[in-house]
């Protein structure tokens, strides 16, 4: 895929609001592209100043190199490392939501430890996205499950289904 094709998917991945079909078909495309440029230039994103881009960089880092039905050992480290250094940083809910959802996908353990301190946030789609992630990468962990328990307590139905 020429550079061209990537900056046009990037352009496609940012229009639009959150849900934008169009916007998600783009960051699938480039999660099946996987290349060191997309990686690239989806850890620029995790830097902007705009939330929504913020975010975007997450969407896409959490799968990137994935192909259907294969989970994705791409970039691991360098997608671990970019997506803890957002973590570490973020105050907005819907980027936060959108890189605890990407740490999730990763499968590392030392991600989903992350976002186990984000179990209790005022927002509940901050805790939506913890109850997605702890899951995957730990397993049986006593953390893991005490929170679980927690978060099938929680005042948003949303969280209590993903928790369960």
């Amino acid at each position: 895929m020429t550079s061209e094709n990537i900056d046009a998917l990037f352009s496609a991945a940012l229009s639009g609001d959150r849900e934008d079909d169009a916007a998600w078909k783009a960051v699938t495309k480039l999660h099946f592209t996987g290349t060191h440029e997309v990686l690239e230039k989806a850890v620029e994103l995790t830097k902007s100043i705009d939330p929504h881009r913020r975010a975007r960089g997450a969407d896409i880092l959490g799968q990137l190199g994935v192909q259907p039905g294969v989970h994705s050992t791409s970039f691991v480290p360098e997608r671990l490392q970019s997506l803890l250094a957002m973590l570490h940083s973020e105050l907005d809910p819907l980027a936060l939501n959108a890189t605890i959802i990407a740490l999730g996908h990763l499968w590392e353990p030392a991600g989903v430890r992350e976002v186990l301190r984000f179990s209790h946030h005022s927002d509940e789609n901050v805790r939506y996205a913890v109850a997605c992630a702890l899951p995957r990468g730990l397993g049986n962990e006593p953390e893991v499950i005490d929170t679980l328990l927690q978060l099938m307590r929680d005042s948003d139905s949303d969280v209590r289904d993903w928790a369960t």
